[in-house]
């Protein structure tokens, strides 16, 4: 049904006549808008005014309330054609055809109507002199004594066109007034109606799917019109009503016309989205009162969707489906509907891809931008929701279907509509077999990632792509999943969310350990070793893992990493004897491994450096001054806290006096804004320092929690000197050599006495 051509207007009269100038008048009614200016106070709307003609007749003459014909069917404006010239004819036969007419209609209690007089003059008979009383006189005398403007005349356009033009002109313009004040008047009776209606709504023998058809009727006039917000406020309350009503079913006594929405499902077909005509099957269903959940909730989002198309709003239509889907699946639980296994992931797979396909029809860049930020959760959700097909039909990498799993895919397709065949031809495509099923959730997963990162949600796209590291491992892909494992344990460490860290380490060490790369899994073991998010079990495991890989991989060189998630440096006390040659530095350790370690040797190399500020160190400093920046320095620095550039500015009056102190920064645009999440810290190769002067000790052994070691050796130097303690190397047992964080001290060196 093709809403947009049931403008309805009645003509009566002279038939003929009216059938000569029809095609003309319909043509002429929508070549310009016009200005709708509706009561109480509503904003003016400009609208696209076209009609469709009826005959008149008394079975469309209104609505009734007991017998009531729809809205759209309705004659909104009732017009009368004549063609008479002579005034005693009108007097003899026409004045008594509009007569009876003008009381057919107010019997019905109409007040919109209109004469049209068609005029039709011989100009080549110029001396003929003017009557002194026209027919248009005597019409507006006899009918249109209040209403003049409803009574008009217009000159033939079929006989003189280019004499017509102007009255014809003027006949367009009052017709859309007439009809927009007829629409006006039609709707308010009708909204009253309908509050009627809807006050009734806790009385028995109230039905929710019979007030919704009362209600959509509304909407379709607004339609119509063009006046598609409108339109869409009407559905959304019905929307809103019906949602009202489960959520109160849930907590008291349910309605009795709700129950027909509890029966089990029969058919789980996606939505069906369109900007032009209505899905009749779907509105018959309703009226039947034999439409179920999901088919009442496909046709309600559809009506809503078409007036956001019909608005040029894709966004929109991309922004409302998930929070749709999702309310969808809550009601199913509420009203405890049953369905077969897979069926309700298959409905939102299926509408997914409605919308998704639906929204790349729009292919101009602003649409493209602004629908993408919703698409990007709607390709996640479809993938998700495949992901569950698949392991419910054992099409998942490694499984191979059973006969109880080939017979569900069997039923799922047997619920399937085939009106929608871009959809449901790809979900059948992807149940088919395993080989199609992969290549189809790989596509979805490329498009969600893809998406995510257009729109900067990069969060979003490493946690698919760490879901996605578990299917390629299940192909043999290892080092794909190695691949987006990385990417998403940076994006955690960096935004702090230790746990899926530890669950990335985990996944990691067992793919390092598929591939052979002993290397990196000493090093992820010792980190998983090292996390307190992990019960004792599992870090005693990999702490064993580790010490037997290190005992069975002798390397030379020997291995180096990064101790930073293992070993804490919380304390650096350089101590000099007064007269002495030899310096010792007293260092706190925290070990957050579960067991303890021995190492043959812990030594920090120490490299000369100038200050951060550049400035030199003077020989008045004191020990307790240097022990004291010293310790400033451990302070660890927040990660989410930017250093921002900032100096002082000092201004002064004329007489040099401060008049005010200031902080500025420069680039102030460029610093002060939003950190994006693909700004991750990336893990650089760590790189032995030069460790020809140390401060070393032997056989040191690292217990669980606080140590504290004592490091010695000859000082290297006579002036005072920035020593930059850049590495704590530490020999466990056999061959690792470990490299740790850097930290910068102050030596003072005193010449003997």
């Amino acid at each position: 049904m093709d809403i947009h051509s049931l403008r309805f207007v009645s003509d009566a009269g002279d038939t003929e006549l009216f059938q000569s100038v029809e095609s003309t008048l319909v043509g002429c009614l929508g070549q310009e808008g016009a200005e709708w200016g509706r009561s109480y106070g509503r904003p003016v709307r400009t609208v696209q005014v076209s009609a469709s003609f009826v005959p008149f007749g008394k079975e469309s003459l209104g609505v009734d309330p007991k017998l009531r014909r729809p809205l759209i069917e309705t004659p909104v404006l009732h017009t009368f054609w004549t063609q008479c010239s002579d005034v005693e004819t009108y007097k003899n036969t026409v004045r008594d055809d509009i007569d009876a007419w003008m009381k057919v209609l107010l019997e019905a209690n109409i007040s919109d109507w209109m004469i049209v007089l068609v005029e039709t003059y011989d100009f080549r008979k110029t001396n003929k002199l003017l009557p002194r009383t026209t027919v248009l006189d005597k019409i507006r005398s006899d009918f249109g004594a209040k209403h003049a403007d409803r009574c008009l005349s217009v000159i033939n356009p079929l006989r003189s066109e280019s004499r017509s033009a102007g009255s014809w002109r003027g006949l367009m313009v009052n017709f859309r007034l007439l009809l927009l004040t007829a629409y006006d008047r039609t709707l308010l009776r009708f909204e009253e109606f309908v509050r009627e209606q809807r006050e009734r709504r806790n009385q028995p023998g109230w039905s929710f799917t019979k007030y919704f058809l009362l209600q959509e009727e509304l909407a379709f006039v607004l339609e119509m019109l063009g006046v598609y917000e409108e339109a869409l406020i009407q559905y959304d309350e019905l929307d809103a009503l019906f949602t009202q009503f489960v959520l109160n079913s849930h907590l008291g006594e349910s309605p009795s016309w709700l129950s027909q929405f509890c029966k089990p499902l029969e058919s789980w077909s996606g939505l069906t989205l369109s900007d032009s005509g209505i899905n009749v099957v779907e509105r018959n269903r309703i009226r039947n009162d034999t439409v179920s959940l999901l088919q009442f909730r496909n046709y309600l989002f559809s009506r809503q969707c078409a007036m956001l198309l019909c608005a040029k709003k894709p966004w929109e239509v991309a922004e409302r489906t998930l929070p749709f889907l999702h309310n969808c699946l809550r009601e199913l639980t509420l009203l405890e509907v049953s369905a077969p296994p897979g069926t309700v992931s298959c409905w939102v797979y299926l509408s997914c891809l409605e919308v998704l396909l639906t929204c790349e029809t729009y292919t101009e860049r602003s649409l493209v931008e602004q629908y993408s930020i919703y698409t990007a959760g709607l390709w996640a959700y479809a993938r998700r929701k495949l992901g569950e097909l698949g392991e419910l039909c054992g099409l998942m990498p490694g499984n191979a279907p059973t006969s109880e799993q080939i017979h569900l895919v069997v039923e799922i397709s047997s619920g399937l509509d085939e009106s929608s065949a871009a959809t449901v031809e790809k979900l059948k495509q992807a149940l088919s077999s395993q080989q199609a099923f992969c290549k189809q959730y790989l596509e979805l997963s490329e498009l969600a990632m893809g998406t995510y990162k257009h729109i900067g949600r990069m969060r979003c796209a490493r946690s698919v792509g760490h879901d996605l590291a578990k299917f390629y491992r299940t192909i043999g892909d290892t080092q794909t999943a190695i691949t987006f494992l990385q990417n998403a344990l940076h994006c955690y460490e960096h935004d702090g969310w230790k746990q899926l860290s530890v669950n990335a380490r985990l996944q990691l060490a067992s793919s390092y350990k598929e591939i052979g790369d002993m290397h990196r899994y000493v090093k992820m073991c010792a980190s998983i070793a090292s996390s307190s998010e992990l019960d004792a079990t599992s870090r005693l495991h990999h702490f064993d893992e580790m010490v037997k890989t290190l005992k069975m991989s002798v390397q030379d060189p020997p291995w180096t990493g990064p101790l930073g998630d293992c070993l804490t440096l919380t304390d650096v006390d350089v101590r000099v004897e007064r007269g002495s040659t030899s310096v010792s530095v007293v260092i706190g350790i925290d070990s957050l491994l579960p067991a303890s370690v021995h190492c043959p040797a812990v030594a920090l190399s120490i490299v000369s450096t100038t200050s951060a500020s550049g400035q030199k160190h003077h020989g008045n400093e004191t020990p307790s001054s240097a022990f004291r920046k010293c310790k400033e320095d451990l302070v660890p620095v927040n990660p989410f806290l930017q250093r921002l550039p900032a100096f002082s500015r000092l201004d002064y009056q004329q007489d040099k006096s401060l008049a005010g102190a200031n902080l500025d920064i420069k680039n102030q645009k460029t610093l002060l804004k939003r950190q994006d999440s693909h700004k991750y810290r990336k893990v650089s190769n760590v790189t032995r320092s030069d460790f020809s002067r140390v401060l070393s000790a032997s056989d040191v052994t690292l217990k669980p929690g606080r140590n504290i070691v004592t490091l010695s050796s000859k000082v290297y130097f006579k002036l005072i000197h920035s020593k930059k303690v850049c590495e704590v190397s530490l020999r466990i047992k056999l061959i690792n050599d470990l490299a740790g964080v850097e930290y910068v001290v102050l030596f003072r060196k005193d010449d003997p006495l």
